[in-house]
């Protein structure tokens, strides 16, 4: 009985943060709604919610045997706004889903919502989606996501890419102002770009510790702030570029800007300036 009313207590209470209201007796199941292919027809779950941006559906289960997964813009003439996730998500588990195809419609991607799908490889986040919530792609098989033109993502999420093994690259949207604690912690990624009108001001602790694979990243001049281990565990084989020209500039805080005082600790990689000068290790 504590359990279940713990558990209760927890779901109301991730609602009422994110502002999002599901009326949860009106669950419906449709068969038809989805074309699929690789085999299967169907197999979602939907709840009625209400969010700031209106009213319409949320996937809460993906019971289908579909591989190639296209999620409907509507269901009973509603629009589906949300992919869930939660204590589960919407697709959390599923070893079969190797795309999705989500809608224009989906305004939000929910904690967890497509966590540990070993054989998800590549996904396209549409303009439509506003906000990805923490762990969102943890553990996932994607090789590459894609982000619709004009999309106003404002935050990578905690952990939302940890644990990628498959992750070849991404392009951050200019929209993007934060990448939150351990975004892509022990993520395999390869390369990241931002975009020469990238908005970005924050990079939370951990954010890319043990990212091991990145060969370099340039860390763009609208940064104001780096958090403590960003780059834990990197090695001397990578480059980090920063928009300063001293480490002493960077962690001084009577400037303006200024980054944590231990944003680099255990990492022990090249740290080049914005002249393009190694500024760590020293050489003699």
């Amino acid at each position: 009985m504590k359990r279940k009313a713990f558990k209760f207590i927890g779901i109301v209470a991730m609602i009422a943060i994110i502002g999002f209201t599901v009326t949860a007796c009106n669950n419906s199941t449709s068969p038809n709604d989805t074309p699929s292919n690789g085999g299967g027809t169907g197999g979602f779950e939907f709840q009625n919610i209400s969010t700031p941006s209106g009213d319409g559906y949320t996937v809460v289960n993906f019971t289908g045997d579909a591989t190639e997964v296209v999620i409907p813009a509507t269901h009973n003439g509603r629009p589906v706004i949300m992919i869930s996730g939660g204590s589960a998500g919407a697709f959390e588990g599923n070893e079969n889903i190797i795309s999705v195809t989500i809608p224009t419609s989906v305004a939000y991607i929910v904690n967890r919502a497509f966590r540990n799908t070993p054989n998800l490889h590549s996904i396209t986040i549409p303009s439509s989606v506003v906000e990805i919530e923490n762990n969102a792609f943890e553990g996932s098989g994607i090789t590459s996501i894609t982000f619709g033109e004009g999309i106003q993502l404002s935050t990578i999420s905690s952990n939302v890419f940890a644990d990628t093994a498959n992750l070849e690259g991404i392009t951050i949207p200019a929209s993007v102002t934060f990448i939150s604690s351990g975004a892509f912690q022990d993520s395999a990624i390869k390369s990241i770009t931002f975009t020469a009108d990238s908005n970005l001001s924050r990079i939370e602790f951990s954010a890319f510790r043990n990212a091991t694979n990145l060969e370099s990243i340039t860390i763009p001049e609208s940064v104001d702030f780096v958090g403590a281990e960003a780059f834990g565990g990197w090695t001397a084989q990578q480059t980090i570029h920063i928009p300063f020209a001293t480490l002493a500039e960077a962690v001084n805080q009577a400037n303006p800007v200024w980054w944590h005082p231990v944003w680099r600790n255990d990492s022990n990689a090249v740290i080049m300036n914005n002249a393009g000068v190694q500024i760590w290790p020293v050489n003699n």
